[in-house]
This record gives C-alpha cells, sequence and structure tokens, in this order.
C-alpha cells in the first residue's frame, strides 16, 4: 500500500506508524485466522458426529439448522443489548467465549458411553446463538478501531487468509477421522481442537483496543428492527429469497447422513467433498466481484440460483469421481448466490435500515430453514429414510429451488455493483452454503451501487480527520484489560 502524504498537524503521517494500531491489525487478522480454523474443525463435522453416537438420518440433518433459530432470535436482540455492555469488546469477548465453552460438552460427549443426541441440539444452540451475536459488535467496533484510509486493502487480505483457515480446518478434520477409523473419540480430539482455535480467537480480541472519545448509538429495540425492516422497499425481495431457502433447505440439510449412511463414504471422501465446495468458492470470489460490477447483480443470482437448482437430483445418480467436480461447481454458484443476496441488501438508504434489514433476515431465515428441514426430514421419515425417500426429497426441492429462483428473477434488481465489500465467513455449511456477512466497517469506502452513493461515502474526509486526532493529537487510551 502506497505511504501516506505527510501530516501537517505532526509527523506521524499515516495511521500505520502508531504502534497500537499495528498491534490491534495483526490482533484481528489473528483472531480471523483462528476463527475460521474453528470454523473448518468444528461446527462442520456437527452433523457427522451426530450420526456417530446413534442419531438417526433425519436427527443428523435437524442438527445442521433447527439450532440456528436460536442464532436469529439472539442476532435480532443483540443491537438493543449492545449498550448496557461497556464497550463493543466486552460484549463481542463474552460471546466469542460462550461460543468456545459450547464445544466441552461436545468433547465429554465424544468420550462417553452412550450420550443423548439431544445433547447435540442444545450445545448447536447454543454455539449458533453466541456466534451470530457478535456480527453487529464486532462490525461497529472495527469501524472504530480500523482508520477508513485502510480498510478496504486491510479486510480483503485479512478475507483471505480467514477462507485459508476455513480450509485448513477442513482438512484437518477430515484426516484426523479418517486415521481413527471409525473410533468416535476422534471427534473429541475435533472439538478439542475447534474449542482451544476459538479461546485463542478470544483472547486476540480481548487484547485489542477500545478506541475512545467516540459516541456509541443508542440501541435499536426488536420492535424498531422489525418496522424498519418492514418499512424498506426490500421486502418483497427478502420475501422471495426465503421461499427459496425455504426449498433449498428441504433437502440440503441431509447432504451429510446421505452421503456418509446411503452412499457410505469415509470420512476422508466426505472431507475432499468439502473441501472441493469450499475451494470452488474461495477461487470464484474475486471473479463474483467482476461480474457484479459489469454485468449487474440480476446477471449473478441467476449464474448462482439456477446453478443451485438441480444440485440434490444430481447427488444420488452421479458417480462419485463425478461428484468431487460437482461439488466444485456447487462452491462457484453457491459463491454467486451468496454475493448477488447480499449485494441486495446494502442498497438500501442509511446503515439503520442496512442493520434491520440484516438481523430481521437471519431472524426470519433461520425459522425458514427451521421449518423446511422438519419438512424435508418428516418426508424422509414418512418413506422410511432409504434410497427411495432420498430420491423423492431431492427431486421435490430441486423442482421448488426452480420455481422459486424463477421467481426470485423476475423481482431481482437489474443494478450494477461498484464495490464489493470484503466479506465475513461466520459459518460453511457441508453442502455448500456459507453464512457470510459484510465487514460494515469498509462500506464507507465504497462508492456507488446501482447508480446510488453508499451510505457514508460523503464521510470519508471526516473520518479521516477523526483518525488523524485520534492517532496524531490526543494519545489514545490504554487497553481496557
Amino acid at each position: 500500500m502506497p505511504a501516506s502524504a505527510p501530516s501537517s498537524h505532526s509527523s506521524p503521517a499515516s495511521p500505520l506508524r502508531s504502534p497500537r494500531l499495528r498491534r490491534d491489525l495483526r490482533l484481528i487478522t489473528t483472531d480471523g485466522v483462528l476463527f475460521s480454523v474453528h470454523v473448518g474443525l468444528g461446527e462442520t463435522y456437527l452433523a457427522a458426529f451426530a450420526l456417530a453416537i446413534g442419531a438417526s438420518p433425519v436427527s443428523a440433518g435437524l442438527v445442521a439448522s433447527i439450532p440456528m433459530v436460536a442464532g436469529g432470535i439472539l442476532q435480532l436482540v443483540a443491537p438493543g443489548v449492545l449498550p448496557r455492555f461497556p464497550s463493543y469488546r466486552s460484549f463481542v469477548v463474552l460471546c466469542a467465549a460462550v461460543q468456545s465453552i459450547s464445544f466441552l460438552p461436545l468433547i465429554a460427549a465424544a468420550l462417553a458411553a452412550s450420550p443423548p443426541p439431544v445433547l447435540i441440539f442444545v450445545c448447536a444452540a447454543v454455539y449458533w446463538a453466541a456466534g451470530l451475536a457478535t456480527a453487529t459488535g464486532w462490525n461497529a467496533w472495527m469501524s472504530q478501531l480500523v482508520p477508513a484510509r485502510i480498510r478496504g486493502s486491510y479486510f480483503g487480505r485479512r478475507q483471505a487468509l480467514a477462507q485459508i483457515g476455513v480450509l485448513a480446518g477442513l482438512c484437518a478434520g477430515g484426516l484426523v477421522l479418517a486415521g481413527a477409523e471409525g473410533d468416535r473419540r476422534a471427534f473429541a480430539v475435533l472439538f478439542a481442537a475447534a474449542c482451544a482455535g476459538r479461546a485463542l480467537s478470544t483472547f486476540c480480541l480481548s487484547r485489542q483496543s477500545v478506541p475512545g472519545g467516540r459516541p456509541r448509538p443508542h440501541g435499536l429495540r426488536v420492535g424498531q428492527l422489525l418496522l424498519r425492516a418492514w418499512r424498506s422497499r426490500s421486502r418483497e425481495l427478502i420475501a422471495t429469497i426465503l421461499i427459496v431457502n425455504f426449498a433449498v433447505n428441504l433437502a440440503s440439510p441431509f447432504f451429510t447422513p446421505f452421503f456418509l449412511v446411503e452412499r457410505d463414504v469415509s470420512y476422508a471422501v466426505f472431507m475432499a467433498l468439502l473441501a472441493a465446495n469450499f475451494a470452488g468458492k474461495i477461487a470464484t470470489y474475486p471473479l463474483l466481484g467482476r461480474i457484479a460490477r459489469r454485468a449487474g447483480l440480476r446477471q449473478l443470482m441467476a449464474i448462482g440460483g439456477l446453478g443451485i437448482a438441480p444440485l440434490p437430483l444430481l447427488w444420488p445418480v452421479m458417480p462419485l469421481p463425478y461428484v468431487f467436480l460437482l461439488q466444485t461447481l456447487a462452491g462457484m454458484c453457491w459463491a454467486a448466490f451468496e454475493l448477488s443476496v447480499l449485494l441486495s441488501f446494502l442498497d438500501v438508504s442509511d446503515d439503520p435500515e442496512r442493520t434491520s434489514l440484516l438481523a430481521t433476515f437471519q431472524f426470519l431465515n433461520s425459522a425458514v430453514v427451521a421449518g423446511a428441514s422438519l419438512g424435508g426430514g418428516a418426508l424422509l421419515a414418512a418413506m422410511g429414510m432409504g434410497r427411495d425417500a432420498y430420491l423423492t426429497l431431492f427431486a421435490v426441492s430441486a423442482v421448488a429451488r426452480l420455481i422459486s429462483v424463477s421467481v426470485l428473477l423476475a423481482r431481482a434488481r437489474r443494478g450494477m455493483a461498484v464495490e464489493v465489500p470484503p466479506l465475513r465467513i461466520l459459518a460453511v455449511r457441508p453442502w455448500g452454503e456459507a453464512i457470510v456477512r459484510p465487514v460494515a466497517a469498509t462500506f464507507d469506502l465504497a462508492r456507488r451501487l446501482g447508480g446510488r452513493v453508499w451510505p457514508g461515502s460523503e464521510d470519508d474526509e471526516e473520518e479521516e480527520a477523526e483518525e488523524r486526532t485520534g492517532q496524531e493529537g490526543a494519545p489514545r487510551p490504554p487497553l481496557d484489560r
């Protein structure tokens, strides 16, 4: 990155000359990598663990969806709770610590003789509630901590390292399970490593600074969030996306039990399928940004939506070697669909509306995903959970996906995205979907979306002046230990 011009206020012209800031940036990057490794090691293999301790394929599929309702609820509540904490850091560190602790009962369950499968649902609910709740506080904290002029490039590099971390965690977890040759105590190793990774990332969070001298916004209550989302011009788009996600999650949560039980693949092969999917996703992100800028969001959504529609029909019929290619292509299509949906939410009038849309969407989406997976699980159980039952369920989901995606494309906007913000990966689903959030601190660097100025972009000079004051004027406060 080129050096900044010398400041007229004092000698340290570049904010990167501040030892405190350099230390904070290293800690933020380390936290991102450790968190990503823990994602790949832990939550991705929860459904496989449920099968290993004797849960039915239906129960194992529901582990990937039902507990997320807790996360959706807490993410909706989080904006109103934040002002009650001394700082954004204290809230984020608390949630991260709870997320780490949620693995401890899973470690005990992996070592026990006959653990109850319901324990996995409880731990997963705590995990998702704590994990998704951090998004609002972390984004607001980063906007205070990282100077505006370096946010885009810095978080872009951090995103690349985080993606490598997820892939490393996926591969390490699969290799551990494959080497254990069916010994379920290997899951204790995975969950202990995931717990340690999240605990270390929590430590990194606790050592980052809490900038002083900046007012904290008033929290938005649940009713205010829902009202803002209802009044948004994007509410019809949200409803259509929810219909698509309902169609998707009729079948997707049962990807893991289908391959591990019905197709009887080994853990090594299962890991390779997950890795191929995620590798396709991360390799495609740079290209997708160019498509969004040149062809538009509707075209990007068409590539993704029409690509994910036939996937369930292909899982049972393709020979295993070709499934790896299918998984790579699926990762690319999922990346396109996720990015197009995310960029559609960013084209709103102001920050509170954006916050309301994302929080409300996550809550409603978690409820829709839970309802769809329950419906899919009921159909699967009613038909005997054999191969014909899977084929029927997958066919129903594929047809529903095609219809709902067609309706979505008819309503999707045709604007161009000039800037694509760095993304923060919160979760990776075995079937290829990921839960990603934009790094909101970089919004002020984005200039236009569909011909309209993004919120905050007119205030860059003012914020950079504030950063210079914070870096070159009054000294920053000591770390709040």
